[in-house]
């Protein structure tokens, strides 16, 4: 499977405590993801077995890592609070209660 710990996906220019700033951060995450995941391989864009799994996995442990409020809450525009907690992904409660 593929990992961003391979990556560093910068936050420079981002002010994560706006919508707009996280926003942007989340779309670099997807990016780095799907990259990640065509190397899974280990030969340069080879894809992966299970693509879908394995992109899921990695913006998953991204989402977790970053550990950032406003990125979880775009993140859960596209994924369940089930997704999210098999993840390992903390939602404040004030999303959960949404």
């Amino acid at each position: 499977m593929g990992s961003l710990s391979l990556f560093h996906v910068s936050t420079q220019g981002l002010d994560l405590s706006q919508p707009a700033g996280a926003h942007q951060f989340y779309r670099r995450l997807q990016q780095a993801a799907r990259v990640a995941c065509r190397m899974a391989t280990g030969s340069t864009w080879a894809p992966a077995l299970d693509p879908a799994g394995c992109y899921e996995k990695a913006l998953g442990d991204a989402i977790r890592s970053a550990n950032v409020p406003l990125v979880t809450q775009f993140y859960l525009v596209t994924h369940t609070l089930g997704e999210a907690a098999a993840r390992g992904i903390d939602v404040p409660a004030q999303m959960a209660a949404k």
